[in-house]
Formats: structure tokens, C-alpha cells, sequence
């Protein structure tokens, strides 16, 4: 199963140099499908834009938290970029208005090691700063393999759900039971839940089919992430527990089958498919992360500490 974040954008100026290589360098900080960030991105970034042509500072000194932030949103300007460069979208106009816009606010000795900065280098933290936009912004169209994708909803870039939540464990299993009795999901949860479009079209904002960052922890907590990365379409949950501060709830979760939702799932897509495209590369990534900052987490999409 995928273990378990959109992309994070930075502040104004960390330099950033990405090399490809076919293994891993242990000088490396991640890979990401043959593309190695190496170190010096990861120091940099968190130097700041005050420190950029200062970026020194040994791992040890660096915060764990910050690093893995840091190296977690490198990881997705690059998934991004790679995902950019397949539909051959030309980030140039972007990169040009972002440049001219970080280069009027700065002033003084940080405009100065803007100004020292290589195009390259430049350009990269433009396309960290950029990219997911343009990709939200590039026309296309659904691809025509969109329902054999949807076998592993999280290959589409966005999650169609039903869902239902319980006080107690006993009512979830109950309602279960009922459910797989051959009740109808949506009746069964409009006797349980507050939000009544809850069990008639499920997501964050009522819509049949929501993007894959919106399930991300902590946006969803993360046992009910990890159950809808696990569910197969058309197959109810077994209960799923939340503990919160006020106490714990139950829930029962649908990926509603293709043959309600595939014209709506179709259509979302067709929207930005540059951008579900990336969201679904995010959601399968496979990112090698140096040992000393921890491990990628494809569903949070971040590098998480070892467990």
C-alpha cells in the first residue's frame, strides 16, 4: 500500500541546483525518478533569502522539522517540473514575471546576491515558485485510459467518495452490515450524518470529486487517508476509528463505483489535466530520500521521520 502534502511554496530567493544521475549519490539529499537534489539545495533553501550566498550551515546544525519541509517541497517543485517538461509546457513567461517580481521587492545586499545568482539557478526557484500553476492553467483532456485508472482512484489525481460517520464503533458496524445487506449507502448515511451531502457525494466541499491534496494530513486525519489509499471503488470500508481532542468518531468510506461518477470524474479532470496528472504522480511517487532526513510519505506527500 502507499504510505501517506500541495506543493509549498517558499519564500522569495533559495538557490537551488538539481543534477540528474541514474544511482543514488550519498552526497544527495532525494531522487526523484533519476533526478538527484543534492545537499546544498536543501542548506540553501533553509539559509533564506537573507543567507543565499551563505549556505554553509553542516546538517547537523539545521532544524529536523525545517529540513524535511524543506526537502519535502523541493521533491514536489520537481514532480511538478517533470510533469510540466511531459506536456511540454514552457514555463518561460511564468519564470520572467516571477523573476522581475522577486527583483523589485528586494533592496540592497539582498538584491545583490539575487543579482549573483547563475539563470539556472534563478530559474529553478522560479519553477518551485510557478509550476504547479502553470500545470492548473494548461488546456487538454482526460486521458482515454481515465477508467481503467480508476481501479486505484489515487492514479487519477482525485478521490470520488461517500462517507458516514458514528459516535460509537457498535453503530458503525451495525450500519455496516446493513450496508453490505444491499441498503443503499446514502440512505443509510443520512440517518447518521450532520452533513447530509456527506453520503450523496462525500469531499471537503460537497463536490462528487475532489483533488487528492484536499485528503492530505492534516487536512484529513491520517487513518482515514490511509483507508481511502487502501479501499478498492465500489467497496465500503470496514470501520475507521478518529481520535481528536473532543473524543473519538468512527466512519465508513466509499470510492463511489465508476459507473455513478465517471462522466463527473471525466469532466474534473478534463479541467486541468496537467494538474491531475501531477496530483496522481504526487500520490505513486516513489522518492528516494537520503537515510538522515527520514523517508517519503506519498499520501501526506512530505519526507516524514523514521518510524
Amino acid at each position: 500500500m502507499i504510505r501517506r502534502v500541495p506543493l509549498l511554496v517558499a519564500g522569495v530567493a533559495a538557490a537551488a541546483v538539481l543534477s540528474s544521475c541514474s544511482t543514488f549519490d550519498t552526497s544527495a539529499a532525494a531522487r526523484v525518478d533519476g533526478d538527484s537534489i543534492d545537499e546544498r539545495v536543501v542548506q540553501t533553501l533553509l539559509a533564506g533569502p537573507e543567507d543565499v550566498a551563505d549556505a554553509t550551515a553542516s546538517l547537523t546544525a539545521l532544524d529536523g522539522t525545517q529540513a524535511r519541509l524543506a526537502l519535502s517541497q523541493l521533491i514536489l517543485a520537481r514532480i511538478a517540473e517533470q510533469i510540466a517538461d511531459r506536456y511540454d509546457l514552457d514555463l518561460s513567461k511564468a519564470r520572467a514575471a516571477d523573476q522581475a517580481a522577486t527583483k523589485e521587492n528586494l533592496t540592497g545586499e539582498r538584491l545583490t546576491r539575487w543579482t549573483a545568482l547563475t539563470d539556472e539557478e534563478r530559474n529553478l526557484i522560479s519553477d518551485f515558485q510557478v509550476a504547479v500553476e502553470t500545470l492548473k492553467s494548461a488546456p487538454g483532456n482526460a486521458p482515454a485510459n481515465l477508467e481503467q485508472r480508476y481501479r486505484n482512484p489515487e492514479s487519477t489525481g482525485y478521490f470520488c467518495i461517500r462517507y458516514v460517520a458514528f459516535q460509537t464503533e457498535a453503530e458503525a458496524v451495525a450500519a455496516l452490515s446493513r450496508i453490505r445487506g444491499g441498503e443503499e449507502f446514502a440512505s443509510v448515511a443520512d440517518e447518521f450524518n450532520e452533513e447530509k451531502s456527506g453520503g450523496v457525494a462525500g469531499g471537503p466541499d460537497g463536490s462528487p470529486c475532489v483533488a487528492l491534496d484536499q485528503f492530505r494530513p492534516p487536512n484529513l486525519p491520517a487513518p482515514l487517508a490511509d483507508a481511502l489509499y487502501a479501499a478498492t471503488p465500489g467497496e465500503t470500508t470496514d470501520p475507521v476509528q478518529v481520535v481528536g481532542a473532543s473524543g473519538s468518531a468512527w466512519f465508513l468510506l466509499l470510492h463511489r463505483p465508476w459507473s455513478e461518477i465517471g462522466t463527473d470524474l471525466a469532466t474534473k479532470v478534463a479541467e486541468a489535466p496537467a494538474f491531475a496528472e501531477y496530483l496522481a504522480a504526487v500520490a505513486v511517487s516513489r522518492a528516494e530520500v537520503a537515510s538522515r532526513y527520514g523517508t517519503w510519505d506519498a499520501i501526506s506527500a512530505s519526507v516524514v521521520q523514521h518510524s
